[in-house]
C-alpha cells in the first residue's frame, strides 16, 4: 500500500472545495432568508439528501418544519356554531446550516493524497513505476468505447453458448488491436513531422488534427472499387480509381507502401 502526493493543480481543486463549501453555506443560509421574493422551497428531507454530497460531513443542514391550521368560514362576520368552514394548512421551514470547521480541517489534510495497492513486488515495479502506470491508465481504457458505441460493439450480442462469445471477443479483441495501433502509429508519425492531417471528417474537408482516429483514417479508403471481370471461366481484375493525394499520405504515415493497392491482375480460371 503506498500514499503518495498529487499535483499542486489537486491542492488548488481543494481549496476550490472548501470555498464552495463556504458559498453553499452561505448561498442555502440566504435563499432561507424571509427577505427574498420568491422563498426557496425545502422539505424535511433535504438535510439526509445533503448528507448524500460531498459536503455532507462538512455542512451540518437541520430543516423543522412547523405547521398551522385554521379555520376560514365560507361567510364573513362572526360565525356560528354550525358555519360551513375549511381548514386551511400551512408549513413554516425553519432552516439553519453550520459548518464543522474539524471535518474541514482534516478534508483538506488529506486532499492531494491517493492509495495505491498492488500486488507486484518492488524489483517488478518500482513506486514510481506504479504511479505512472496508474496515470497512462487511460490510454488502455480509452479503447474500450469502441465496445460499447464506437464501430465493435459487443451488443446486442445473439450468442449463447460460451465458446462462441468467448470467439466472438477474441475476434473484437484483435480488431481493436488494430485500430489502436493505427490510432498510435498515425499520430506518432504527425507528431514526429509536426503536422497535421485534414481532410478526414465530411462536411468539413479544411478541419486540420494531429490526433485521427483509425476510423476516420480508414473511411478514406471507402470509394476505392476493385472490378473483376470473368470472360470464358477467366477473371481480371483492377483498381477502378488511382490512390488521391490523401489516401497516399496515409499510407505514408502508417508506413505502408502504396503497392498494397496495386490490386490488378492478369486473367485466371475461376
Amino acid at each position: 500500500m503506498v500514499c503518495h502526493p498529487q499535483s499542486e493543480s489537486d491542492r488548488a481543486q481543494a481549496d476550490q472545495f472548501a470555498q464552495t463549501a463556504r458559498a453553499y453555506r452561505d448561498g442555502v443560509a440566504a435563499s432561507a432568508s424571509p427577505q427574498r421574493r420568491k422563498p426557496l422551497c425545502l422539505h424535511p428531507a433535504s438535510a439526509s439528501d445533503c448528507e448524500q454530497t460531498p459536503y455532507g460531513q462538512i455542512l451540518q443542514v437541520q430543516v423543522d418544519e412547523i405547521i398551522i391550521t385554521r379555520k376560514r368560514y365560507a361567510k364573513r362576520g362572526r360565525p356560528a356554531p354550525d358555519s360551513p368552514f375549511t381548514l386551511e394548512t400551512n408549513s413554516r421551514l425553519s432552516l439553519t446550516v453550520e459548518r464543522d470547521e474539524q471535518a474541514l480541517a482534516t478534508a483538506l489534510k488529506l486532499a492531494g493524497w491517493r492509495i495505491h495497492v498492488s500486488n507486484a513486488s518492488a524489483q517488478r515495479m518500482t513506486l514510481l513505476d506504479s504511479v505512472r502506470y496508474y496515470r497512462d491508465e487511460w490510454l488502455v481504457e480509452h479503447g474500450f468505447h469502441r465496445f460499447k458505441k464506437g464501430d465493435l460493439p459487443v451488443l446486442p450480442l445473439h450468442l449463447h453458448l460460451p465458446d462462441r462469445i468467448r470467439g466472438l471477443m477474441l475476434l473484437l479483441l484483435l480488431a481493436l488491436q488494430a485500430l489502436t495501433l493505427i490510432d498510435f502509429v498515425a499520430q506518432r508519425s504527425l507528431a514526429e513531422q509536426e503536422t497535421s492531417i485534414s481532410g478526414l471528417v465530411p462536411g468539413n474537408p479544411r478541419m486540420k488534427t494531429s490526433r485521427p482516429s483509425a476510423e476516420r483514417l480508414l473511411a478514406a479508403f471507402d470509394k476505392l472499387h476493385l472490378v473483376i471481370v470473368e470472360t470464358d471461366g477467366l477473371a481480371s481484375g483492377y483498381l477502378l480509381e488511382s490512390l488521391s493525394p490523401l489516401q497516399s499520405f496515409i499510407l505514408d504515415l502508417l508506413h505502408l507502401s502504396p503497392s498494397i493497392y496495386s490490386l490488378t491482375f492478369d486473367p485466371v480460371p475461376t
